[in-house]
């Protein structure tokens, strides 16, 4: 009689960890996402403003898309971003978020 309890123990062990990897390998399989930078013909940037567009590329289950706008005003030194995106769940939060760094 104590062979179904370990056969049970055992399944309760294994089961978690199954369902971690099944949502790991889920996450991973999500396809690869690239970004690309374009600009349009360079000019002179002037002393306080110059803007750069930025476009996303990813596979996903819908299909979102959109633009980036970013400003960089080197007097205050701030940095301002517009994000427009359309085909997301109408009333959902989508939060997103950059990261400083150099390139």
């Amino acid at each position: 009689m104590l062979t179904p309890y370990f056969i049970i123990r055992k399944i309760y062990t294994l089961a978690p960890i199954g369902i971690a990897l099944t949502l790991l390998l889920a996450a991973c399989a999500g396809g690869n996402a690239s970004v690309t930078t374009t600009s349009s013909t360079p000019t002179a940037p002037t002393q306080s403003t110059a803007s750069i567009s930025a476009i996303g590329h990813g596979v996903l289950k819908h299909a979102p898309y959109g633009r980036a706008e970013l400003t960089w005003d080197p007097v205050s030194k701030s940095l301002t971003v517009k994000l427009s995106i359309t085909g997301l769940v109408p009333h959902s939060i989508h939060p997103d978020h950059i990261h400083g760094g150099s390139c």
